[in-house]
């Protein structure tokens, strides 16, 4: 089950600790990504997955923007994509052996 854009910004705000000002616009990113997600599923895009990713990229580009120097050492510890911790998911891939 996908967290709410609240429940988005209530573990931002546990790891990074946000202003009250920042939680109204990390929300507001939330909500309108979601609202892309969404439309983006219902057309069912033959390359959603890729522009989902980029979406989350983004999303994370624009939230990192906000935050303080301090927040952003935080803000990048934490693990990506689905699951616990992240807005979405587990630490990245383990990259292959070479």
């Amino acid at each position: 089950m996908r967290m709410t854009s609240d429940q988005r910004v209530a573990n931002l705000d546990k790891a990074v600790t946000l202003t009250d000002d920042q939680k109204v616009k990390v929300k507001a990113i939330y909500d309108a990504d979601q609202k892309k997600m969404q439309d983006l599923m219902a057309a069912q895009d033959p390359d959603m997955r890729t522009k989902m990713m980029a979406m989350r990229q983004d999303e994370r580009t624009q939230i990192r923007a906000l935050l303080t120097d301090d927040q952003k050492v935080k803000f990048d510890a934490m693990p990506q994509g689905r699951g616990p911790g992240g807005g979405g998911g587990g630490a990245a891939p383990t990259p292959p052996p070479q």
